[in-house]
């Protein structure tokens, strides 16, 4: 239970940037004005967050299942609830999975990179001198 209570800033990230989506998807525009707005938001800034966010669980707290899984399930309800009550015009459920497993994927590349950096700036071995 720890472990879940020490994912707070992560899940937080989480909450914001669906609250962003949210927010930029009921703007009171065009409709295809806020569909590139969408676009811009879930193509560029959601990505570019998540891999930073992932970077930096992998880099403090290695690769911690807790916090991912609780991250995606925390982001599915609030897409669901969010989706389903704010929205005018909701997306499919096929969309919102798809996205899901992208933004999954996208913060596992982070993830796997600060991992990766971790063991390469690793303590390095000295030649013994004879």
């Amino acid at each position: 239970m720890k472990r879940v209570a020490n994912s707070w800033p992560y899940l937080a990230g989480v909450v914001a940037l669906v609250a962003g989506w949210l927010a930029v998807a009921s703007l009171p525009l065009a409709a295809s004005e806020v569909a590139n707005l969408v676009t811009l938001y879930c193509g560029s800034f959601a990505p570019v967050a998540l891999a930073a966010g992932g970077a930096v669980l992998g880099w403090r707290r290695g690769y911690d299942w807790v916090s991912v899984l609780v991250c995606v399930l925390t982001a599915a309800v609030l897409i669901a609830v969010g989706n389903f009550t704010i929205l005018t015009s909701p997306a499919g459920w096929d969309a919102v999975g798809a996205g899901m497993l992208a933004y999954t994927f996208v913060a596992h590349v982070g993830i796997v990179a600060a991992l990766a950096m971790t063991k390469l700036n690793g303590p390095t071995k000295t030649p013994k001198s004879s």
